[in-house]
C-alpha cells in the first residue's frame, strides 16, 4: 500500500489525490440522486423569475411610476428589492439543486420568494386605485397577505439561514434552541400585522379582518412581541456566525470569512428596518432609505456565498456556479433592455405617427438578439477575471484527505476494485461465449490464435 500511495498515474495524479477524490465522492451524494427535488427547485425558480420579469416589464412600460406602497414606493427602492430577491432566490435555488439534503438552500429561497411578491402586488393595488370603483377582492387579499407576511417571513428566514450556515445544522445545542426565536417571532409579527385595522405596507387600504374582530391593543401587543423577537433573532444569527467562525479550523475560516462579514452587514441593515417599520414608523422618504439599505445588506449575503464558493471552494461546487454568475445577470440585463426598448420605441412611434406599432416588438427583438453575444462575453470575461480560479490550477488536496490510509478506506477500495473486476470478468465471459459458444458447449478447446481467451482465476 505504501507503493500505491507514492505511485503516480499516467496523468501525473498521485494516489493520495486519488484517495482524496475517492473519499469525497464516497461521502457526498450524487447530484442526480434527488431528481424530484432538483426538478421542483428548477420549476419554482423559473416560475418566480418569469413572474418577476413580467412585473418589471409592465412597470417599465408604464414609465416606472411611483407605486402606492409605504417605505418602498420610489423606483430606486423597488429596484433594490427586486435585485435582492433575484439574487437571494437564485443562490438558494442553486444550493438546493446541488445539495438537496442541506437546508441552507431551501430556506434561502424563502426570502427571495417573499420579496418577489412586493412589485406585483404593488402594481395590482396601483391599477385598482386608478379607477373609481371598489378594490377587487383578489387585489385586497394579495395586498393583505404581502403586507402581513412578506417582510416578517423574509427577515425571519434570513436569520434562520445565518443560524444554519454552512452545513444546514446549528453549531451546537444552544444554537439549535435559538432557531425557535425567529420562527415564533415571524408567526407572531405576521399575525399582529394581519389583525391591524390598516395594511402596514398599503396604508390606503383597510384590513379585511375588520376593527371589531380583536382589540387594537391586542394587535399592537402582538406586533411589538414579534418585532422584539425578530430583533433578538437577528442578533442571535450574527452571534452564531461569529461563534462558528471562532471555533472553526483555518480551512473553514477561509471559506466562511466573506460570509461572516456579509452576515454582520445583513444584521446591521435589517435591524433598523424592523425598528422603523414596526416601531417608529417615520415618513416614506426616510423609510425608503432604510429599505434600500436593508435590501443592499441582504443582497450582500448571496454575493458573499458566491465569492466563498468560487474563491475558497466552499461546498466544493465552484465548477458550475460560474454559469450562474454569468446567466443570471445576463437574463436580468436582457429583460431590462427589452422592456426599456419597448417603452422607448413605443413613445417614439406615438410621437411620430400618433399611434403604437407592432414593429416595436420586432425591432426590440432584433436589438436583443444582436446584444446577446457581446453581453454574455463581457459577463463571462468579468467572472473569469474576478471569480473563477486561474485556468489549469488544480485544487489542493485537503490535509485530512491526503493523510494515511485507514482500514475503512482500505476495505472500501478493495470492495470497489472487486466489483469492477467482477464486471470485467462477466463482460469477458459473455464475449467469449458469443465468439466460441459452440466449441465451449461441446468441451472443445479454444484455438490458440483466437482473440478471446478463457479468463483465469
Amino acid at each position: 500500500m505504501n507503493v500505491l500511495v507514492r505511485r503516480r498515474g499516467p496523468g501525473g495524479l498521485s494516489a493520495a489525490a486519488a484517495l482524496a477524490s475517492f473519499r469525497t465522492l464516497r461521502d457526498v451524494p450524487e447530484p442526480g440522486s434527488h431528481p424530484v427535488a432538483r426538478l421542483m427547485v428548477t420549476g419554482v425558480w423559473l416560475v418566480a423569475v418569469m413572474v418577476q420579469l413580467a412585473a418589471v416589464t409592465v412597470w417599465l412600460a408604464r414609465g416606472a411610476p411611483r407605486l402606492p406602497v409605504s417605505f418602498a414606493g420610489a423606483p430606486w427602492a423597488l429596484v433594490a428589492i427586486t435585485i435582492c430577491s433575484l439574487l437571494t432566490l437564485s443562490m438558494g435555488a442553486f444550493l438546493a439543486r446541488r445539495m438537496p439534503r442541506n437546508l441552507v438552500g431551501w430556506v434561502m429561497m424563502v426570502p427571495g420568494l417573499a420579496l418577489m411578491a412586493v412589485l406585483p402586488s404593488a402594481l395590482m393595488v396601483h391599477e385598482a386605485l386608478e379607477v373609481l370603483r371598489p378594490v377587487p377582492w383578489t387585489t385586497m387579499v394579495v395586498a393583505w397577505l404581502v403586507s402581513s407576511i412578506a417582510a416578517p417571513l423574509a427577515i425571519g428566514s434570513l436569520t434562520v439561514v445565518l443560524l444554519l450556515f454552512p452545513d444546514g445544522r446549528p453549531s451546537s445545542r444552544r444554537w439549535a434552541a435559538a432557531l425557535a426565536v425567529p420562527i415564533v417571532a415571524t408567526a407572531v409579527l405576521s399575525l399582529g400585522s394581519a389583525l391591524d385595522r390598516m395594511l402596514i405596507w398599503f396604508p390606503m387600504l383597510a384590513g379585511p379582518m375588520g376593527p371589531g374582530l380583536v382589540e387594537p391593543a391586542a394587535a399592537a401587543l402582538a406586533r411589538f412581541a414579534g418585532f422584539a423577537g425578530l430583533v433578538v433573532s437577528v442578533l442571535l444569527a450574527a452571534g452564531s456566525l461569529i461563534d462558528r467562525y471562532r471555533d472553526a479550523d483555518e480551512a473553514l475560516r477561509r471559506q466562511v470569512r466573506w460570509v461572516v462579514v456579509a452576515g454582520g452587514l445583513t444584521a446591521v441593515t435589517v435591524a433598523p428596518l424592523l425598528v422603523g417599520r414596526y416601531l417608529l414608523r417615520p415618513g416614506d422618504a426616510v423609510g425608503e432609505l432604510i429599505v434600500v439599505a436593508a435590501a443592499s445588506g441582504a443582497a450582500a449575503f448571496p454575493i458573499a456565498v458566491a465569492i466563498a464558493i468560487t474563491r475558497a471552494d466552499l461546498f466544493d461546487i465552484d465548477v458550475i456556479i460560474g454559469r450562474t454568475l454569468v446567466y443570471v445577470p445576463l437574463t436580468a440585463i436582457l429583460a431590462g433592455l427589452y422592456a426599456a426598448l419597448v417603452a422607448l420605441l413605443q413613445r417614439v412611434f406615438v410621437t411620430l405617427t400618433g399611434d403604437t406599432s407592432d414593429a416595436v416588438i420586432v425591432l426590440s427583438t432584433l436589438v436583443l438578439a444582436a446584444a446577446f453575444t457581446p453581453v454574455r462575453q463581457t459577463l463571462d470575461g468579468f467572472v473569469e477575471r474576478h471569480f473563477r480560479s486561474p485556468h489549469g490550477r488544480s485544487r489542493p488536496v485537503p490535509a485530512a484527505a491526503a493523510g494515511p490510509i485507514t482500514e475503512q478506506d482500505h476495505a472500501a477500495l478493495l470492495a470497489l476494485l472487486a466489483s469492477h473486476v467482477e464486471r470485467l470478468e462477466a463482460v469477458e465471459a459473455r464475449l467469449l461465449h458469443l465468439e466460441h459458444g459452440p466449441r465451449l458447449g461441446r468441451g472443445l478447446p479454444v484455438k490458440r490464435g483466437s482473440r478471446r481467451k478463457t479468463p483465469t482465476a
